[in-house]
């Protein structure tokens, strides 16, 4: 069964653009963050702390995806903040607060709709 997954999840990313693969990964840790919040309020901790751990991937895949030499001062500034994410994201599992995601999701909602107007503006 995961095999069916991994081959659905491959075509789904095959011949999409940098951008659209940038806001899947996005949209992920958006997903998961929201996911864990509704979990820590309904009192489920260990999903919360499952889900948080899901969003830290994909902003740590971010993170590592930079691109320094091409982005310059731009990536740097990006890579401070997923670093400020991720250990935001540390304290808010650690602690089981799931109000204080909402500000994490926001953020990454608003770097979405950044990169989401970039690629219209580049798709002209």
């Amino acid at each position: 069964m995961n095999r069916g997954i991994g081959s659905y999840q491959k075509t789904e990313t095959l011949g999409k653009s940098p951008v659209e693969l940038l806001l899947m990964v996005y949209g992920g840790a958006i997903l998961a963050l929201s996911e864990a919040e509704v979990a820590f309020l309904q009192g489920n901790r260990e999903l919360g702390r499952e889900k948080i751990d899901r969003a830290r991937k994909f902003v740590t895949h971010l993170y590592t995806t930079l691109d320094n030499e091409r982005g310059g001062e731009i990536a740097e500034q990006l890579g401070h903040l997923y670093v400020f994410l991720i250990e935001r994201m540390q304290v808010a599992q650690a602690s089981g607060d799931g109000e204080a995601l909402v500000d994490l999701r926001e953020i990454l909602e608003n770097l979405r709709s950044g990169w989401q107007g970039a690629g219209k503006i580049a798709n002209g």
